[in-house]
């Protein structure tokens, strides 16, 4: 009996040692994992302030987007409006140009009529200068 205690207490303190060692190795993972979850945790907390950054930088540029297409339809109704205006204009220019050269027309007759009208004054006071010579 006592071989048989002896034999039983050895394999307990056989079992303990084992039991043991076997705690010990699952500390150490534990305490492993524990490290790996805080860095693990650590980084997604950067993670997520680089999202929370990149999103605030989606939402600025998304609006500067919205402003910009404003800006783009503002710009090209006022390009439409002048347009629109230059073509008035432009209508306008030429109608002015079509009087001008009716009205450079209508002078160069008169100019024509009174240069006729001095020609016949000229020869009639040259008719009546020589009537009065030939009385």
């Amino acid at each position: 009996m006592e071989v048989a205690a002896a034999a039983h207490a050895a394999e307990t303190a056989e079992l303990g040692a084992a039991h043991a060692e076997e705690a010990a190795d699952l500390r150490a993972r534990l305490a492993e994992q524990t490290q790996r979850a805080e860095s693990a945790e650590e980084e997604l907390a950067a993670v997520a302030g680089v999202r929370d950054e990149l999103q605030a930088k989606s939402a600025d540029l998304g609006a500067q987007v919205l402003r910009l297409e404003s800006d783009n339809r503002q710009n090209a109704a006022a390009a439409a409006h002048k347009e629109e205006v230059a073509g008035g204009l432009r209508a306008d220019l030429a109608a002015a140009r079509r009087q001008l050269e009716d009205k450079g027309k209508e002078y160069q007759l008169l100019l024509a009529g009174l240069a006729t009208a001095q020609q016949a004054a000229a020869e009639r006071e040259e008719e009546l200068r020589a009537g009065r010579r030939a009385a």
